[in-house]
């Protein structure tokens, strides 16, 4: 974790069983492992911005499928 002036950056992992549709991805009751980051703005205490970052790709191979071309 990173903190300077009004941001905080912390990078973690996800982990867990693809037990639901998720991303039109139908349930697979496969386990996955996705590095993620995320930056936070702060004001006063309080969480006013936040943006997420993660390996969607991996995500969706690790799952078995693939994702359409936008």
């Amino acid at each position: 974790m990173v903190a300077e002036e009004d941001k905080v950056v912390f990078r973690w992992t996800m982990t867990g069983t693809h037990n639901n549709e998720f991303m039109s991805i139908a349930s697979t009751g496969k386990h996955f492992t996705v590095p993620r980051a995320t930056i936070v703005r702060v004001s006063v205490e309080e969480m006013v911005e936040a943006w997420l970052y993660w390996d969607r790709l991996g995500m969706v191979e690790q799952l078995g499928a693939t994702l359409a071309p936008q």
